[in-house]
């Protein structure tokens, strides 16, 4: 699907297996969802290793990089039951002064807690 915003001239390629959608629907999904699966996408990849496996066999490559996304919805959802205070975000500021406006807990900030909270036990 070719997107064009009325009085522009850039066009955005929206590819989709999503065939029963109409148009509008796909393109409103596109720009609520999009940043949040960027950003896992991109934390899965820098902080998990997703991708980066070795697998030969098939059902092997099949599997890891949805096993290493299971992990990183585990750790959100560890986070989020048990995990989460809020003085977490209070020491991110006050350790990254330049980033006042942070306001919610990154994956990082939530993996980090996570491996404290593991060597501790």
């Amino acid at each position: 699907m070719l997107v064009r915003e009325p009085g522009h001239d850039k066009v955005l390629a929206i590819f989709t297996t999503d065939t029963d959608s109409p148009a509008a629907d796909i393109v409103a999904r596109y720009r609520l969802q999009r940043w949040p699966i960027e950003t896992a996408i991109a934390a899965g990849k820098q902080l998990l290793g997703v991708g980066q496996a070795r697998n030969r066999l098939q059902r092997a490559v099949e599997r890891t990089v949805a096993f290493q996304f299971v992990v990183y919805s585990a750790v959100v959802v560890w986070y989020t039951l048990h995990g989460h205070h809020p003085d977490d975000l209070v020491a991110r500021r006050h350790d990254q002064p330049w980033y006042p406006h942070k306001d919610e807990p990154s994956f990082e900030d939530m993996l980090a807690k996570l491996r404290r909270t593991l060597v501790a036990a």
